[in-house]
């Protein structure tokens, strides 16, 4: 029983590692794949205010690591690389 036991942990841990390889693959560069991240990602056009009345449900998806915005391009760029209003 416990041999069976552990083959079903072995064998979800690589799943849940391939999944997660998937998602890292997916992703651009300064980015990572997140379950349930924020529907009201941080992005250059609103970066002080980017919080203010989020009320969308979380997504699954890629969002900038910490310390990146998104551009109107789509990339994650550090904000000093963000055009100044």
């Amino acid at each position: 029983a416990l041999l069976i036991l552990a083959i079903f942990a072995i064998l979800g841990s690589a799943q849940g590692q391939a999944a997660q390889g998937q998602g890292a693959r997916a992703c651009g560069k300064e980015e990572s794949f997140h379950r349930c991240g924020t529907g009201c990602e941080r992005t250059c056009l609103n970066q002080k205010r980017w919080n203010e009345g989020c009320d969308k449900p979380c997504i699954d998806g890629c969002f900038c690591n910490e310390g990146y915005l998104r551009d109107a391009a789509g990339d994650c760029v550090r904000s000093w690389l963000c055009p100044k209003d």
